[in-house]
């Protein structure tokens, strides 16, 4: 069996050769063990199409602040779900026609280079059997030759000592056979990565990018083939302040990346990340692009988007200000959460959403002077 590094990075597991994804949530404390158990399997979804699904592919969340992050990484995971539970297929018509632009699109190029990513240490199952079966018997020759030793000292005839000598000889013999067996199996298995890893590459570097998320995806990606991957613990100037870079972004923003990166970054420097803080720097330059696109076709603004505690819903420009108007939130079945008079002030009207359930909310108002298209909201806690 070959051994590969096991790094734990705060309550993530980073595990090469266990699982096909990189990232796993784990109950158990960091620890500095050189060899793990795998971590759990995630929970496994069920085999309906769920109404997430669908938003991910309607256009439901485009548009919102963090919408761009939201569809790009939903619209993966769900390609992938759909590639892993064909049974999906045939349930929805907006998911089959979306499973197969995405087949021939972005979505598909990319899942392509994860799962090339994942395949990097599946060898042929005879060579990981030999593997593991020169690996034991190494392991039963090493254990009995030092037992042996280790009973020699006990042995008072020089003639029965100097046979014992000869028999830990032999086993120790033996033992080599096995242990040069063991390596040339893993030197296959290491050409074999090697070739599995210039193919990844390959097919990193022919995508195409668009915007920051599939940016930061491609940049981590080729950062992990070249360390990682190859079982290289140490990063390059450039290669650490390309991680840096990504590390440091709000995750609503640079989307799964930005957690790779910051495991990438832990083989530099040991250090956590203020989410709360990046995400508030990034809300706050998405507030102010917001004011500036005010009254662009009648369009309401919300800030932030995913929200926590409280929204600012920006009115079209040029409304009549200082006065009353009717707001109402409704959830996703339908149902009216908020029904009130508010009073707006300078175009801004703030609503704390801290006891709203999490899910997605569509903002509707209206007034005398008032003209503005309903707008979407996520609320995540």
């Amino acid at each position: 069996m070959i051994i590969y590094p096991i790094i734990r990075v705060h309550s993530f597991i980073y595990t090469p050769n266990a699982t096909n994804d990189w990232f796993f949530v784990s109950d158990n404390e960091p620890s500095d063990c050189l060899t793990c158990d795998e971590p759990p399997a995630p929970p496994r979804r069920g085999v309906y199409i769920e109404n997430t699904d669908i938003h991910f592919v309607d256009g439901t969340y485009t548009g919102s602040t963090y919408g761009a992050m939201v569809d790009w990484e939903g619209q993966l995971g769900l390609y992938k779900q759909l590639l892993l539970t064909p049974s999906l297929l045939g349930q929805h018509r907006l998911i089959d026609t979306f499973y197969y632009h995405a087949q021939s699109g972005l979505i598909g190029q990319y899942q392509e280079v994860d799962a090339a990513i994942a395949n990097i240490n599946q060898f042929p199952a005879p060579l990981e059997s030999d593997i593991e079966d020169a690996w034991e018997s190494f392991q039963v020759y090493k254990d009995s030759f030092e037992n042996h030793i280790a009973g020699i000292a006990s042995i008072e005839n020089a003639n029965d000592r100097l046979d014992a000598y000869r028999m830990a000889d032999s086993i120790r013999s033996a033992g080599l056979v096995e242990y040069a067996l063991f390596l040339g199996y893993k030197h296959i298995a290491d050409s074999l990565r090697d070739i599995n890893i210039a193919e990844a590459l390959e097919l990193n570097d022919e995508l195409p990018v668009n915007d920051i998320l599939q940016e930061n995806r491609k940049t981590i990606n080729r950062i992990y083939l070249g360390t990682l991957a190859k079982n290289i613990t140490e990063l390059t100037e450039e290669q650490f302040e390309d991680v840096s870079a990504i590390a440091n972004q709000c995750p609503f923003e640079g989307g799964k990346a930005v957690y790779r990166a910051r495991s990438l970054y832990t083989l530099r420097e040991d250090r956590s990340f203020n989410d709360s803080l990046l995400c508030l720097q990034a809300e706050e330059r998405q507030a102010k692009s917001a004011m500036k696109r005010q009254g662009s076709k009648g369009n309401l603004s919300i800030v932030p988007n995913p929200a926590r505690d409280k929204v600012q819903i920006f009115l079209p420009d040029h409304q009549e200000i200082d006065q009353e108007i009717i707001l109402k939130i409704i959830g996703t079945n339908g149902q009216t959460i908020v029904h009130r008079h508010v009073r707006v002030v300078n175009e801004v009207i703030s609503l704390d959403v801290s006891q709203f359930p999490g899910g997605l909310y569509t903002c509707v108002i209206s007034g005398t002077g008032i003209s503005a298209d309903p707008a979407k909201f996520i609320v995540h806690h």
